[in-house]
């Protein structure tokens, strides 16, 4: 079973061997063994926020509740990507969105979103949140082609802001041609391009996370 919008596996399941005679029995073992996972599936991924108390320090904020133990702060802000895919015929928000969080994760690095695209404001989301940079991606061009698959190129723009608003890394990559698997729409191609775009800044990325930790 594979999510259409990312191309992600998200469960197998098999049955055991039994005569053709016997289809009706495998049809209900299959049916009894998908419904968790497809359940699972189906429900809805809660974006990460901000947690409603925000220590900074050892001296807690007013208002906050949450000791720096239990509640670690983040290490990027993700800001909504933005652009276009296909002269912007696919919007790419949500998959791109998701490709982020998910390469984030990947490297072991906190994220809380943000919806700010002025450099003021995220400066400012940068002091509350605790978070060392702010992270912005631009889609600034997918082209699809299909061949009983869909397939694309993409090419991604990256940047980190500091907490002084001034950019510590900016960088635009050109991917691969990216084959997605049958049924998978063109967000899922999406989802790709941004994650391998990212993935080909892992090196820059893990000099960041070692000054953040130092």
């Amino acid at each position: 079973v594979r999510r259409a919008s990312t191309g992600k596996s998200v469960a197998r399941v098999a049955t055991d061997a039994l005569a053709i005679t016997e289809l009706d029995a495998l049809v209900a073992e299959l049916s009894r063994k998908l419904a968790a996972p497809i359940e699972h599936a189906l429900k809805p991924v809660e974006p990460i926020r901000l947690p409603t108390a925000v220590v900074q320090g050892t001296r807690p904020v007013e208002g906050a509740s949450a000791s720096p133990s239990s509640a670690p702060g983040p290490d990027v802000l993700l800001v909504t990507p933005v652009g276009m895919a296909a002269k912007g015929v696919v919007s790419i928000e949500q998959p791109a969105t998701a490709g982020a969080l998910e390469m984030l994760s990947r490297m072991g690095l906190r994220s809380v979103r943000s919806d700010s695209h002025e450099t003021l404001a995220l400066v400012a989301e940068l002091r509350t949140s605790g978070a060392r940079y702010a992270l912005l991606i631009e889609v600034q061009q997918v082209r699809f082609s299909y061949k009983e698959v869909l397939s694309a190129r993409g090419r991604v723009r990256i940047l980190m802001l500091g907490v002084d608003g001034l950019p510590v890394f900016d960088k635009t990559v050109s991917t691969d041609t990216l084959v997605g698997g049958r049924g998978d729409r063109h967000q899922a191609i999406v989802y790709r391009v941004v994650e391998q775009a990212l993935d080909m800044s892992l090196p820059e990325f893990r000099s960041l996370k070692d000054a953040s930790s130092s």
